[in-house]
């Protein structure tokens, strides 16, 4: 807040710009989205009258989210579809994961698993190429989904597998609890009901380490 005051006074907009984002930023990671949305909606005006085409791609993926968190799916497209123009004119390869990377949950939400596929291999060949490990742990995960969701078991298995060996030489107990449950669907399908428990179990107990 200080940092806008200060940035207003001295009439700084490429530093106003940041400011208002980072603080939209703040509001919208306390889930305060109506006060967020205004800080970060006036960054992306800046941006555009700016043409700093960094700071407007940053700041569209920002608003992205957060009409994600509140269900607005189609403004959510929307806005990551725009992000995703402005980044290759970028040449930052890195601004090109975020909106991919939603925009696949988005699709496989809505049922859009061709469009949800393409964009997971995507997301996996640029995360591939800058080490993202998170990313293609994602990557991974979602094309198991997709293949779930199709009732392609034998693809999802494969896909969850390398997701879940992503996740344990990370040690992230969040991601693995998260295929674990998405192989104890699998194992359940296919009427496997003590692996399913095994998988189960083990997924609420790493859920129960984090919030």
């Amino acid at each position: 807040e200080e940092s806008v005051a200060s940035y207003q006074e001295l009439e700084d907009r490429p530093g106003l710009a940041q400011a208002l984002l980072n603080l939209g930023l703040v509001h919208a990671y306390q889930r305060n989205f109506a006060t967020a949305r205004p800080f970060i909606e006036r960054s992306i005006v800046l941006g555009r009258e700016l043409e700093d085409m960094w700071l407007l791609g940053h700041a569209l993926d920002s608003l992205a989210r957060l009409e994600w968190k509140q269900g607005n799916m189609q403004a959510t497209r929307a806005l990551c579809e725009e992000a995703m123009q402005l980044h290759p004119v970028n040449g930052e390869i890195r601004a090109q994961i975020s909106p991919r990377k939603l925009l696949a949950s988005l699709a496989l939400v809505q049922g859009d698993y061709k469009l949800a596929a393409i964009l997971a291999q995507e997301l996996l060949t640029i995360a591939n190429t800058v080490g993202d490990q998170e990313s293609q742990f994602h990557a991974l995960f979602t094309l198991g989904d997709v293949a779930k969701s199709q009732g392609d078991d034998v693809h999802a298995l494969h896909f969850y597998q390398q997701s879940f060996m992503m996740a344990r030489v990370a040690d992230d107990q969040r991601n693995r609890s998260m295929v674990l449950s998405r192989l104890g669907e699998l194992a359940l399908r296919r009427g496997d009901h003590e692996e399913a428990v095994t998988h189960y179990k083990e997924s609420l107990s790493l859920a129960s380490t984090f919030e």
